[in-house]
């Protein structure tokens, strides 16, 4: 795909902070996730 094309789908242009927010959520529930697995 040309650059031009993927632009074209781009929907959502969220902030850093956003973005980083989002994977420290993500983080946080998979080391809970993880600890729940194998310390219950």
């Amino acid at each position: 795909m040309a650059a031009g094309e993927v632009a074209q789908r781009i929907n959502d242009m969220p902030t850093v902070n956003d973005m980083v927010q989002g994977i420290v959520r993500d983080a946080e529930a998979t080391l809970r996730s993880i600890e729940k697995k194998h310390l219950a």
